[in-house]
């Protein structure tokens, strides 16, 4: 659980005997842990819009079905778009729910353990960034079928006076 590794943290951080580094280690470990759950929060949000986009596209192919145009090549975009976007939220989530502590052996060494914590958190977020990019690309090329699809325009009504 995250919970323990963070108190094994802490009292990995109580060993350290230099104040000032005490202090900058604890601020350190606080600020990614608020980096991570910032940055995973707004994949999540971007996702949720992807998701928006991807149901409205999916209302207009519905349209254009009952109109008698062949969307199917749109529809296997869209289900590719949907797939995509599941896949993205669920490496989010399980990032989120990851946490970046310290491996303190002693006070020399701890620079180098930050560096290497702060690394791995770096790595982790580019790479979930990465995915959020793809959902993204399956969703603009769902877009981009749809727009060579026939137009669909609602039939005129004539009112009489």
């Amino acid at each position: 659980p995250p919970n323990f590794v963070r108190l094994r943290s802490c009292k990995k951080i109580e060993t350290i005997k230099d104040e000032r580094k005490k202090l900058l280690t604890e601020k350190i470990d606080n600020r990614m842990s608020t980096v991570n759950k910032n940055q995973t929060d707004r994949m999540t949000n971007a996702l949720g819009k992807l998701t928006e986009h991807i149901n409205k596209l999916e209302e207009r192919i519905t349209k254009a079905k009952e109109e008698g145009i062949d969307v199917s090549s749109v529809e296997t975009l869209i289900t590719t778009a949907k797939t995509t976007i599941s896949a993205a939220l669920a490496i989010i989530e399980e990032q989120a729910a990851k946490d970046y502590a310290f491996t303190i052996t002693d006070e020399k060494n701890l620079g180098q353990s930050v560096k290497a914590s702060y690394d791995t958190l770096s790595q982790d977020l580019k790479n979930t960034q990465e995915l959020l990019v793809k959902a993204k690309e399956a969703v603009v090329a769902a877009y981009k079928a749809a727009g060579t699809l026939e137009k669909i325009t609602p039939t005129p009504t004539v009112v009489t006076p």
